[in-house]
């Protein structure tokens, strides 16, 4: 029973970090025409007036209007913005979909994996690649995993 509490209360604290991750940067750029889904600087205790010039950096992710557009014979649809914020260039507004999402979250597991793998306690390969589940502090990629049940 007490194990089950414990999950309650992590369920319940990721859901209010979530929300606080929707919330709109200070210095949000596109204030009416996007949505955060995302917001890498919710946290930032750092983070006073908003102003750059404190020295921080993040990004945020939202859902904007749709934007479509041709370039060399080739359709573009986003529907999506990413902003990243920072002290020496300013702010970077990039208009994204969901492909790019999917390219960004493959290109982020092939760089944690290279700089930082977790190799898998039953067959060690990088367990990150292949959803890490962890047991009383052993981690295990998924195949390995499915083979213990």
């Amino acid at each position: 029973m007490t194990c089950l509490l414990v999950i309650f209360l992590l369920m319940e604290k990721i859901l209010q970090m979530n929300k606080g991750r929707k919330s709109r940067p200070l210095i949000c750029p596109c204030k009416e025409t996007c949505t955060p889904i995302w917001n890498g600087l919710a946290f930032d205790t750092r983070i006073i007036t908003g102003d750059l010039n404190e020295g921080y950096s993040g990004d945020c992710i939202g859902k904007s209007q749709l934007l479509t557009y041709t370039v060399g014979g080739n359709e573009h649809v986003n529907d999506m913005n990413q902003c990243i914020f920072t002290p020496l260039k300013g702010i970077i507004r990039m208009m994204i979909n969901l492909g790019d999402i999917e390219a960004m979250y493959m290109m982020s597991q092939s760089v944690l994996s290279e700089l930082n793998p977790i190799p898998c306690d039953g067959c060690g390969v990088d367990a990150r690649k292949f959803r890490l589940k962890d047991f009383n502090g052993k981690k295990f990629c998924i195949n390995c995993e499915l083979e213990r049940k």
